[in-house]
C-alpha cells in the first residue's frame, strides 16, 4: 500500500467532524500565510486620516463622535460614508496596541482567516466538503484582497463580509424547508444590524439569503411553494427593513441631512454625468481582475482606465456583460450551478457599481472583496460535476488547482508590501500606471517638496492635460503656483476648482488668498465669508480678512480683526499680538501698540520669538509705521522696492517659518516648499 493510498485510507475513516475541521484548518493556513509579511506594513493613505490622525480612534470613550458622526474626520457629509463600528473597532485596537500598525494589521489578516473560514463552511452547505474547500481556498489566498487585508481601511471590507456571511450561515445552516426559527431571525437581524454598522455595502445580504435558498432549492418553484416561500420569509424581512430603517436614519443624522452624501466623488463629475456608461465601462474590469489578477493597481482614475462621456466598444461590452449575468444569475432556481455564482456577484457588487447611484470611484480592488466569493462558489459547483473524469484527468485537475494556489498565494505575497507607506504606495503607482493623473499628481508632490520646481511644475502640467476635472488637483496645482510666485497662472485654476465644488473649504481660502494677492478685496472677503462658514482656521480667515481692510484702506477695521485674532487663537498667539501692535501703529495708537507687545512677551515661546517683539517695538519707537504705506501689503505681490523699516514682512511667511509645513495646507506663501497631503486615491 502506498502513502497515497494510505492517506485515502486515513481520511475516509475520520469522523466527518474531524475532516471538517481538518478542511476548515487548512482553510485558515491559507489564509494567514500569505500576508504575514503585511505585519511590518505601517499606515498609508486612508490610514493617516481614518487611524492615524483620528482623534475619535484615539479614544474609544468619544462615543458621540464615534457613532453620531461621518466616517471621515473632514467633509464627511460630502463624502456620505457612515460605518461607526469600524471607527470604534479601531479605537480599540488603538487603546490595545498603544497606537502600533502591527495590531491593526494583525486584526486584519486574521479576520480575513476568519471571513474565509466562513466561507468555507457556507460553502459546505451547498456543496460537497472538498469542492467547499478548493473554492474557499482560492478565495484565501486571491490577490485581489490584498488592499482589504494589507491596508488598514479594509478592515471595513473584512468585518461586513464576516457578519455578512455569519447571517449567510446562519440561514443556510437551518434544517430543510423554509421556516425560519425564531433564535436564527434574531440572529441574522443582529448580524446584518452590524454588518452595515460596519460599511454601507452590507445593506445587500438580505438579498443573497434568499439566493441561497434557491440555490439550495429550498423554495418549490409553483405557486403554492413561493406563497409559502414568502409566507414564510415575511418576518426576516420585516426586521431586516427595520434595521435598515433605523440605519438610515442614524445616517441620515450623522451626515447632516443627507444619506449619499453632497458628492461623493469630488474629483470624479464623470461618475455622476454619464454613471451607468462609466459603470457598465467597470465590468470587464471586475472579470479581468476575478480570473486574471495579473495586473492590480491602487487606483483605476483616468488614464488608467479613462472616463467614460459616450458608448465606447468597452462600455459596450461591459452592458452585454451585465445583461449575460442577469440572464445567468436568473436561472439558478432551476440551474443553481450556472446561475448560483454570478447572481451572487451581481447582488454582492450592486451597491459599489455605480449602477444605482455614483459610489465615488470606478473600481476599487478592495470592494471586490465580498463579491470574489462568487469565483469560490463557481469552484465548489462546479467541481462535483468532474466527478466523471478519468483518473488521470484528476490527477491533472489537482495538479493544476494547486499551481493556480500557489501562484495566487505567490502574487499576494508579492503585493503586500506596496500597502508599507504612503510613499511607498505612491511609488508602486506610478511604477506599475505612470499615464494615471494620480500617479503624475504624486509625481509633482514629490518633486516640489524636493524643491525641484521645475521637474514638479513638469508633472502639474501633464496632470492637468491628463485629467482637468479634479477639483483637488487644481487647488494644489494652483497652490503650487502661487508658491513659487506664479499668482497670474494660479487664479484661474482655483477658480475653476472652486466653480466645480463650491463647498471645499481650503479651495475658498486660497482663492481668497489670490484674489487678495491680485488687489480684489471685496471678492476675497465674499469668499472668505464662505470659507469661515465652514469653520476654516481663524489662523487664516483672520490674516485675510485683516489685510483685505488694509488694502482697502480701512486701516481700524484691520486692526481690530488682528486684535480678535490674538483673542480667538491658540497657535503662535504672540505672533498675532505683533500683527496686532503693528496694525494700531498703523494708526498712531503708540502706546495701545507697546501694551499688544508686552501681551506677546507674556506668551512668547522661546528667545528667538521674544526677539521679534523686541524688533517691532523698536520700529514703533522709531516710528516706522508712520513713514511707510499700510496698504502696501508686505510682499504680498513680491519683494518691496526698497528695503523697508518693518521686522515683521508678510502674515502668511512668518507662520510658515513658525509653523513649518502644516501652514500650507491651508494658505500658501510663495518661495516656501510646503508638504501638501496626497492625491486621494
Amino acid at each position: 500500500m502506498n502513502f497515497t493510498t494510505d492517506l485515502r485510507a486515513g481520511w475516509s475513516a475520520a469522523s466527518p467532524r474531524r475532516q471538517l475541521l481538518t478542511l476548515a484548518a487548512i482553510v485558515a493556513v491559507a489564509a494567514v500565510l500569505p500576508y504575514l509579511n503585511a505585519l511590518g506594513n505601517q499606515f498609508a493613505y486612508d490610514d493617516n486620516f481614518i487611524v492615524l490622525k483620528n482623534s475619535r480612534v484615539h479614544d474609544w470613550r468619544q462615543w458621540r463622535q464615534i457613532w453620531l458622526t461621518p466616517y471621515w474626520p473632514q467633509l464627511g457629509n460630502v463624502l456620505g460614508l457612515y460605518r461607526p463600528l469600524t471607527i470604534f473597532l479601531f479605537a480599540l485596537q488603538w487603546a490595545v496596541g498603544g497606537g502600533s500598525p502591527w495590531l491593526f494589521h494583525l486584526v486584519n489578516i486574521l479576520l480575513h482567516g476568519v471571513v474565509s473560514v466562513l466561507l468555507f463552511i457556507l460553502l459546505c452547505r451547498i456543496a460537497p466538503r472538498i469542492p467547499a474547500a478548493l473554492g474557499a481556498v482560492i478565495f484565501a489566498v486571491h490577490p485581489l484582497h490584498t488592499e482589504a487585508v494589507a491596508n488598514v481601511v479594509g478592515q471595513a471590507e473584512l468585518t461586513a463580509a464576516a457578519f455578512g456571511l455569519g447571517a449567510c450561515l446562519v440561514h443556510a445552516s437551518r434544517p430543510a424547508g423554509t421556516a425560519v426559527a425564531w433564535s436564527r431571525r434574531i440572529a441574522i437581524t443582529l448580524l446584518y444590524a452590524l454588518a452595515l454598522l460596519a460599511k454601507e455595502s452590507a445593506v445587500m445580504i438580505p438579498g443573497l439569503l434568499v439566493l441561497l435558498d434557491f440555490i439550495q432549492r429550498r423554495v418549490q418553484l409553483d405557486a403554492r411553494g413561493v406563497r409559502t416561500y414568502a409566507a414564510d420569509m415575511a418576518m426576516i424581512v420585516f426586521l431586516c427593513t427595520a434595521v435598515l430603517v433605523s440605519y438610515l436614519i442614524l445616517r441620515f443624522d450623522a451626515l447632516g441631512g443627507t444619506l449619499i452624501g453632497l458628492d461623493a466623488g469630488p474629483g470624479f463629475p464623470y461618475l455622476k454625468e454619464h454613471r451607468l456608461l462609466n459603470a457598465f465601462r467597470a465590468f470587464p474590469e471586475y472579470l479581468r481582475l476575478l480570473f486574471w489578477p495579473a495586473d492590480l493597481t491602487i487606483d483605476y482614475a483616468p488614464a488608467t482606465i479613462f472616463a467614460v462621456e459616450r458608448l465606447t466598444l468597452m462600455s459596450a461590452f461591459g452592458a452585454l456583460m451585465l445583461a449575460g449575468m442577469i440572464i445567468l444569475g436568473a436561472t439558478t432556481p432551476w440551474i443553481p450551478v450556472a446561475g448560483g455564482a454570478a447572481a451572487w456577484f451581481l447582488i454582492s457588487i450592486s451597491p459599489v457599481s455605480n449602477l444605482f447611484f455614483p459610489i465615488g470611484v470606478l473600481i476599487a480592488e478592495r470592494t471586490l472583496y465580498l463579491p470574489s466569493a462568487a469565483v469560490a462558489i463557481l469552484i465548489a459547483l462546479i467541481t462535483p460535476g468532474l466527478a466523471v473524469a478519468t483518473r488521470s484527468q484528476k490527477r491533472g485537475l489537482a495538479v493544476a488547482f494547486a499551481c493556480a494556489a500557489i501562484a495566487l498565494a505567490g502574487r499576494t505575497w508579492v503585493r503586500n508590501p506596496v500597502w508599507m507607506d504612503s510613499t511607498t504606495v505612491q511609488n508602486k503607482l506610478f511604477e506599475d500606471h505612470p499615464e494615471s493623473y494620480h500617479a503624475q499628481w504624486a509625481q509633482a508632490l514629490s518633486a516640489w517638496d524636493r524643491s525641484q520646481f521645475e521637474l514638479a511644475e513638469f508633472w502639474w502640467e501633464l496632470a492637468f492635460k491628463t485629467y482637468p476635472r479634479d477639483s483637488g488637483m487644481l487647488t494644489t496645482y494652483g497652490g503650487f503656483l502661487t508658491a513659487i510666485g506664479k499668482d497670474r497662472e494660479a487664479l484661474p485654476l482655483v477658480e475653476r476648482s472652486h466653480e466645480i465644488h463650491a463647498f471645499m473649504p481650503n479651495t475658498k481660502a486660497l482663492l481668497a488668498y489670490l484674489y487678495l494677492t491680485h488687489r480684489r478685496f471685496p471678492e476675497a472677503l465674499d469668499v472668505l465669508g464662505q470659507a469661515e462658514a465652514q469653520n476654516f482656521p481663524a489662523t487664516i480667515t483672520n490674516a485675510i480678512r485683516a489685510y483685505a481692510y488694509q488694502g482697502m484702506g480701512q486701516t481700524e477695521r484691520a486692526a481690530n480683526v488682528w486684535g480678535q485674532t490674538a483673542r480667538r487663537i491658540t497657535i503662535s498667539k504672540w505672533l498675532a499680538h505683533a500683527y496686532h501692535a503693528r496694525g494700531l501703529a498703523y494708526l498712531g495708537r503708540d502706546t495701545a501698540a507697546v501694551k499688544a507687545i508686552e501681551l506677546g512677551l507674556k506668551v512668547v515661546p522661546d528667545s528667538a520669538s521674544a526677539q521679534v517683539l523686541i524688533a517691532v517695538r523698536k520700529a514703533v519707537d522709531d516710528g516706522c509705521y508712520r513713514t511707510i504705506d499700510p496698504v502696501r501689503m508686505d510682499d504680498l505681490y513680491g519683494p518691496p522696492a526698497e528695503p523697508s523699516c518693518d521686522p515683521l514682512g508678510s502674515w502668511f511667511d512668518r507662520m510658515a517659518s513658525v509653523q513649518g509645513a502644516t501652514f500650507s495646507q491651508f494658505a500658501i506663501p510663495r518661495r516656501l516648499r510646503p508638504v501638501t497631503d496626497r492625491p486621494p486615491i
